[in-house]
């Protein structure tokens, strides 16, 4: 008996060292990884502050855009847990926006919507979505149904009102939303006169 639990014991003993040496491992291959992450950023930071400097100098600096863009995609690819991710997977999608890839940055506001939701701007990636799906794709069920998503997730947020604005003008042309407003103006223009007599 006594010589099965020193087999036990030593058993033990050996299962915690793997145990242990293991867990070092793992430990110093991420770190490992993160000086990586960091080295990337500080090379995306260089980039974007190239393409600011251009733009203040009223250069449009298409070869740094792409380059930065690339950074991007390559970041997103290499560290996906990263918290810069988003960040970064938010700049790429506007830039596609700007350029008027709007598959493209739909699929990256998708992406932070749908994997980042401690991102502090995740309302701003689905507001953009129902965008693109009303404006540019010209998709109204899909643009209904996130700006609905929307407004129950985040009826306080900065872009609520624009959202219930967007979801009410839904489908109209910019004659019929002018003609609404019109009809406002002058409906509060008659109460206004009323309330003064």
């Amino acid at each position: 008996m006594k010589g099965n639990n020193r087999k036990i014991a030593v058993q033990t003993k050996i299962n915690m060292t793997r145990h242990f040496v293991i867990t070092i491992l793992a430990l110093l291959l991420l770190a490992s990884c993160s000086p990586s992450a960091s080295k990337k950023a500080a090379e995306i930071t260089k980039l974007e502050t190239e393409l600011k400097e251009s733009a203040a100098k009223n250069m449009a600096d298409t070869t740094k855009v792409k380059q930065v863009m690339t950074e991007y995609i390559q970041y997103y690819k290499s560290f996906p847990t990263d918290s810069l991710t988003p960040v970064y997977m938010m700049k790429l999608a506007k830039f596609y926006d700007v350029i008027q890839r709007p598959d493209s940055a739909l699929y990256f506001y998708d992406q932070i919507y749908k994997n980042y939701p401690t991102y502090p701007k995740i309302s701003f990636a689905l507001f953009s979505e129902a965008f693109i799906y009303n404006n540019e794709k010209h998709n109204l069920p899909k643009a209904q149904e996130l700006y609905n998503e929307y407004l129950a997730k985040y009826p306080n947020s900065q872009l609520a009102k624009s959202a219930a604005i967007e979801l009410h003008n839904l489908g109209k042309s910019p004659e019929q939303i002018m003609a609404e407003m019109d009809s406002m103006m002058q409906k509060m223009k008659d109460t206004a006169a009323v309330s003064n007599k």
